[in-house]
């Protein structure tokens, strides 16, 4: 009987410490931090970032996104519905994975026609390809209305 329940126990605090796997978010972001760069353009060379939120302060939640770097700030779109959208709403200070580095960022909407479209352009550069697959048509400008820029604080 113990057996039974300390195997579950067993599994849930070894995977505690993970990092996402697929669509389910981890804890551990991973990574060295460090300051960051007055220019994040190479985060084209990766596909996937990892953003690691707080809930009430405390509780770090860590996702997969998509994400290009402009200048100084790293762009996502929130998709609504998406939990790590709905915490920086309460806390904007999260932790962005790039390769093996980890920046502390502050997030902030993007309302900005031009900046949006500029955006619009280097996420299609990136992933077009993709977004076409999921949406099942081409993205368009309209795909970026809940545009999120990370940036130093």
């Amino acid at each position: 009987m113990k057996m039974r329940f300390l195997v579950p126990l067993a599994v849930v605090l070894m995977s505690a410490g993970c990092g996402p796997i697929g669509p389910m978010p981890g804890l551990a972001i991973g990574g060295e931090e460090q300051a960051a760069p007055d220019n994040f353009e190479f985060v084209q060379d990766h596909d996937l970032i990892l953003i690691r939120t707080f809930f009430g302060g405390w509780l770090p939640q860590v996702h997969h996104i998509w994400g290009v770097g402009i200048g100084d700030g790293i762009y996502a779109i929130g998709v609504p519905g998406a939990s790590w959208r709905a915490r920086i709403i309460d806390d904007p200070t999260v932790l962005l994975r790039v390769g093996d580095a980890r920046y502390k960022l502050t997030a902030a909407n993007v309302n900005d026609a031009e900046e949006t479209q500029r955006v619009f352009d280097t996420y299609i550069a990136k992933y077009g390809p993709q977004l076409e697959e999921i949406l099942g048509r081409p993205g368009t400008i309209e795909d970026m209305s809940d545009l999120i820029r990370f940036t130093p604080y």
